[in-house]
């Protein structure tokens, strides 16, 4: 798999969608204005569906929220990201 680009994620809410303002903008028009957040507590990352058309993806499935691990694949839209847990 290719990775054309990286997002160190510093905030513990992070929006990922098709508008400007997202945290993570994805310029796809399969993908909502804001598709899902990812949000990170004391018990680790959470993948949710901000109620998309197209849903989000974790591993294959489709999720509305999930609890993420080290090596997941996200799948937005077309795009497709791995998460990495860093310790």
């Amino acid at each position: 798999m290719h990775v054309s680009r990286a997002w160190v994620l510093r905030a513990t809410r992070v929006c990922i969608g098709r508008a400007w303002d997202c945290d993570v903008a994805l310029p796809d028009p399969s993908v909502s204005q804001r598709h899902c957040v990812l949000t990170c507590d004391e018990d680790g990352w959470l993948s949710v569906d901000l109620g998309s058309r197209n849903g989000v993806f974790v591993n294959g499935e489709r999720v509305r929220r999930r609890a993420l691990s080290d090596g997941d694949e996200i799948r937005i839209g077309r795009s497709v990201f791995r998460f990495r847990a860093v310790h």
